[in-house]
């Protein structure tokens, strides 16, 4: 059930979107159904200053909620890629089973192998319409000024394997752990990026979300 490690997928920054059928835009009574759409101004603006971590997990979240495009090219760089277009971001449900500001925020965990309470940066539900298959994503953000806490990285898997099957976290049956960060960011500290499966550049986001170059 779990994810296999270190594919090298992060290296296909320069992914073009409109490459592959799979990737294109459902029809469009299964965009309303999964309740998606390619307008994005119902995302809530962030001040023009230099963005914090938080505010670019806000504006990832909320560009994969409201945006088939940009969610159809960040699970078309995970194993789950096959499974589009027929999947369903799960916020409201996560959002009901555990209310609070953002649905995508604030998911501790603790892990008796860790020994320690953690946290993900952004956790993602999604269902297959099809099949009702539940799968999640774990990500991981960050700028160029931080660094990895104590076991962070190593972490994230195993966290993540703990959380799966699980009611309280939506009972999904398979996962990624993804790092999103400048790509100076993994040069700087790359033994401990490779243990995410999955990597994404700030500069290859900045495409759909222009703040991340800041």
């Amino acid at each position: 059930m779990t994810a296999s490690r270190r594919r090298g997928r992060g290296d296909n920054d320069s992914l073009v979107r409109s490459s592959s059928p799979s990737m294109s835009a459902p029809s469009a009574p299964l965009q309303h159904r999964v309740g998606l759409t390619t307008n994005l101004c119902r995302i809530p603006p962030v001040p023009d200053m230099k963005k914090t971590e938080d505010d670019l997990c806000l504006l990832f979240a909320e560009h994969a909620k409201n945006s088939w495009e940009f969610l159809s090219w960040v699970l078309s760089q995970t194993k789950f890629r096959e499974r589009l277009p027929h999947v369903r971001l799960l916020h409201e449900e996560q959002m009901n089973i555990r209310p609070r500001k953002f649905w995508w925020r604030h998911w501790w965990c603790h892990v008796p192998e860790l020994k320690k309470d953690r946290e993900t940066d952004i956790f993602m539900v999604f269902e297959d319409v099809e099949s009702n298959y539940r799968f999640a994503l774990h990500i991981e953000n960050k700028t160029y000024g931080y660094r990895f806490s104590d076991g962070q990285a190593e972490g994230y898997s195993v966290r993540a394997q703990h959380m799966a099957n699980k009611k309280e976290y939506l009972s999904y049956n398979d996962f990624e752990t993804v790092l999103i960060s400048p790509s100076a960011f993994r040069e700087k500290y790359k033994p401990k990026c490779d243990l995410f499966d999955v990597y994404i550049s700030h500069e290859s986001i900045a495409e759909f979300i222009p703040e991340f170059l800041s």
